[in-house]
């Protein structure tokens, strides 16, 4: 997570993969389910065990055990997303860690205690609230709830006039986003069959 360690078991199935926190020994508590479709799947020269995963929705760093646990499931993975064709746009971003920046990567404000970080959801960057005010719907991460972005990043999505603003933030959503919110369908991984047995995956 981007403040800390976190232990995770991965089931990987012929079309999906799915990911969960171990509760006890029986029980595994679902985090998310990510459609192999939309998955890319890069390594982590600096780290002999880690690797990225991408998303529409969600991308971050995993840690497997073993440098040979790590190659395998890359190559697993990578037979199963070897024909993804999802543009770079619509892939979530990599967030920078909190460990990594003291200061807004916009204004260069100096992070506090009381003066808190955030993360733009469109380009991954860390950055203050002041510098976060805008709300818009990303489409690949959620066609519903509007999304914290960084001042740049609204700035270069060309805010038109037909974009309506709701509530008290600076919110904004474009009619065809309201369309897809009305006719939206419960996102459905399919029929899946498990093909790769549970093992942890440590995501920072």
């Amino acid at each position: 997570s981007r403040k800390g360690n976190n232990y995770y078991e991965f089931v990987l199935f012929n079309d999906a993969l799915m990911y969960g926190k171990r509760e006890t020994l029986k029980r595994v508590t679902h985090h998310r389910t990510m459609p192999l479709d939309s998955c890319r799947i890069e390594g982590l020269p600096e780290s002999p065990t880690g690797f990225i995963i991408k998303s529409r929705q969600k991308s971050f760093k995993v840690f497997a055990v073993s440098s040979e646990e790590k190659i395998t499931w890359m190559q697993k993975l990578q037979q199963r997303t070897s024909n993804t064709e999802t543009e770079e746009t619509g892939i979530a971003p990599l967030w920078v860690s909190d460990s990594e920046v003291k200061t807004c990567q916009l204004c260069e404000s100096i992070f506090t205690t009381f003066f808190r970080r955030h993360h733009c959801r469109s380009c991954g960057k860390c950055i203050c609230s002041s510098c976060s005010a805008n709300r818009i719907i990303l489409t690949n991460i959620s066609t519903v709830k509007p999304l914290r972005v960084c001042d740049l990043c609204f700035s270069n999505r060309n805010k038109s006039e037909d974009m309506i603003p709701l509530g008290r933030r600076k919110t904004y959503w474009r009619p065809a986003d309201l369309i897809k919110q009305a006719q939206r369908l419960p996102q459905e991984v399919g029929d899946a069959h498990a093909t790769t047995s549970m093992a942890p995956l440590n995501l920072p």
